[in-house]
């Protein structure tokens, strides 16, 4: 293992700066890409060239990507609720979090009857809407686990 002196370290730091900054200038005409795409060799990428069909990306990298995501998931439920959020106890806050994750802000506005039942504060509504849906029947156990938890409300007796 090299020892720097702190002159050299600080030199090794600028250095690796500007190799990130050479790196970036050379993947795709210094384009970040938002979306994968497939690289001039053939290979699925994403962000500043990152081969993420060979690559993939590392336990920490996925952490990251569900925090943000559940952070915007938050944030759908609380705009799809909008006046309902606050009459909704945290389990069914949670509920609704759950969806927008699975199912994100487009597909969860197509819940008209779930939306007017929360706002109305008509529980009954809610769980109808749920259950009726194509969402139910398709997402395994989510469905009938997210409806249960709806149902209880647990907290209520908190």
């Amino acid at each position: 293992m090299l020892i720097y002196t702190p002159q050299e370290k600080l030199k090794l730091i600028e250095a690796r700066e500007e190799e990130a900054k050479r790196i970036k200038r050379h993947e795709e005409s210094n384009r970040y890409k938002r979306f994968p795409y497939k690289c001039p060799a053939g290979k699925l990428t994403i962000g500043w060239g990152r081969n993420i069909q060979e690559k993939g990306i590392t336990l920490e990298e996925a952490n990251f990507l569900f925090h943000n995501d559940f952070k915007e998931a938050e944030e759908v439920a609380r705009k799809f609720c909008h006046t309902g959020w606050e009459a909704l106890s945290y389990v069914r806050q949670g509920v609704i979090i759950n969806m927008a994750f699975n199912l994100g802000a487009s597909r969860l506005s197509k819940f008209v009857n779930l939306r007017a039942g929360i706002i109305k504060g008509d529980i009954a509504r809610c769980i109808r809407s749920m259950e009726g849906s194509l969402w139910y029947k398709q997402v395994g156990d989510r469905g009938p686990e997210l409806v249960k938890i709806f149902k209880e409300d647990y907290a209520k007796a908190e």
